[in-house]
């Protein structure tokens, strides 16, 4: 029975523990005011819309998006032009890339 008990532990903490990917409405990034990851604006993450911070709009020139996918927004509360990030997608590195230097204000999953 002791066997059988720690079996049933066992798939239930797969369950319950998240593991990167493992929710895809689940994203996490950081943005950049400058291209090659330089100049850390901030962390964001989550599973809907986030508004960047209202002094970092229109500032991001690239994105980590530590594997996620992501949709990046011109205007706030995901409305407006947007472009789709990816883990393999080109350009994290240089959003002037996607026409998106200098203009995202929202994130949201893809």
């Amino acid at each position: 029975m002791h066997k059988y008990s720690l079996f049933i532990l066992a798939i239930a903490s797969n369950v319950f523990i998240r593991f990167p990917g493992a929710d895809a409405a689940f994203w996490n990034v950081t943005i950049y005011e400058d291209p090659s990851f330089r100049k850390k604006l901030e962390d964001l993450h989550g599973d809907s819309c986030k508004n960047v911070k209202a002094n970092h709009h229109d500032k991001a020139s690239s994105i980590n998006t530590h594997d996620t996918c992501v949709k990046i927004w011109k205007e706030l509360d995901c409305t407006g032009d947007k472009q789709e990030v990816k883990p393999g997608s080109q350009f994290h590195w240089k959003l002037s890339e996607l026409g998106f230097d200098n203009v995202l204000s929202s994130i949201g999953p893809c």
